[in-house]
């Protein structure tokens, strides 16, 4: 649908920003960039009825983190959902470089050391993905797709022991 294109064209001009660009977060440039492709998912958001052009497995997981933890995650939605998004990367078998190569531009997590600085509990992680089938049962994700299984198993790629 034309409200999911423009949520992946957005992500599409940011993921391109922090893969090139190691210092964006005083770059006009790239605010403008930021600022646009968040307007344009909220747009999408708006046109489909619902978060779904925006939302999938990492924000299931986030939302599973969250819960158990007391809704005291310790962590950032950010960091989070970007740890998802790595695992998803790895289900999907797709952009698993260049979202890593952002994402060490970005200073996000991408390695073991790096979710513990976040303040990521790994085991806490582990129990959340199997847990995130709950959040949101209706919401066909890569996770009802591939399975928890599958999706450890993405974590293990992407977060190596």
């Amino acid at each position: 649908s034309f409200s999911g294109f423009q949520a992946i064209c957005g992500a599409q001009l940011v993921m391109n920003e922090l893969r090139t660009k190691k210092d964006i977060f005083y770059d006009d440039h790239f605010l403008e960039i930021l600022a646009c492709s968040l307007i344009a998912s909220a747009e999408s958001m708006s046109r489909f009825g619902s978060s779904r052009p925006a939302s999938g497995f990492e924000h299931k997981l986030y939302h599973a983190y969250n819960e158990l933890t007391d809704f005291s995650p310790g962590v950032t939605h950010g960091e989070l959902v970007a740890v998802g998004a790595l695992c998803s990367s790895h289900a999907h078998g797709k952009y698993q470089s260049s979202l890593r190569q952002a994402y060490i531009n970005a200073g996000l997590p991408v390695n073991n050391e790096d979710l513990v600085k976040c303040g990521i509990d790994r085991n806490l992680l582990i129990r959340a993905i199997s847990e995130a089938q709950k959040v949101k049962p209706e919401r066909y994700t890569v996770l009802e797709d591939t399975g928890v299984e599958k999706m450890l198993s993405a974590l293990h790629e992407a977060y190596p022991d």
